[in-house]
């Protein structure tokens, strides 16, 4: 017989943990506690659980985002960079069956982590990490050492601040 005050929990994308990876796999690592409906006891932690991310999710999404680079020259002090992005729109959804599939994913990411590459003497160094922000654009101040070009990469979160192309939204360069 089932017992009639079990209750299920559903937890929504955006209320898990910044996403963990390895070479092989995208997981969040999550635990939970019980709470009496009086809130007067509570469980114990469980243990850490290992959710590994499905592979319909970010890391294989069709969409490419709607991203700028515009660059602001500040006279004598280095140039302003500004990356702006967007996500598809309601009727790009309805439009486009491979864009639809993934409207929760959109429509949950509100925090990015902005990764930046600078291009020296037509050799493009690797990422690094820059900032992470609930904004849908960052700015950059040019470095000293006169780069000719930029790219810039926004992903989901992630625990270990790793650039990992699985979790990359867009990434765009512009000539300096």
């Amino acid at each position: 017989m089932v017992d009639a005050g079990i209750k299920k929990a559903v937890i929504k994308n955006k209320d898990l943990p910044n996403v963990s990876f390895n070479d092989t796999e995208l997981f969040y690592d999550v635990r939970y506690r019980v709470i009496s409906d009086d809130k007067n006891r509570t469980s114990q932690y469980s243990p850490i659980t290992r959710l590994v991310v499905p592979p319909t999710s970010v890391a294989e999404m069709p969409y490419t985002s709607d991203a700028r680079i515009i660059i602001k020259d500040l006279g004598t002090a280095p140039k302003l960079i500004t990356s702006i992005w967007t996500f598809p729109t309601p009727a790009e959804y309805d439009a486009d069956p491979d864009v639809a599939k993934y409207e929760a994913i959109f429509s949950e990411v509100d925090t990015f982590d902005v990764w930046v590459a600078w291009q020296v003497g037509g050799t493009w160094g690797s990422y690094s990490y820059y900032t992470t922000t609930t904004s849908n654009s960052v700015s950059v101040l040019q470095l000293a050492t006169s780069p000719t070009g930029i790219r810039i990469a926004v992903q989901i979160p992630t625990n270990n601040k790793v650039y990992d192309t699985r979790l990359s939204l867009f990434q765009k360069e512009k000539s300096i």
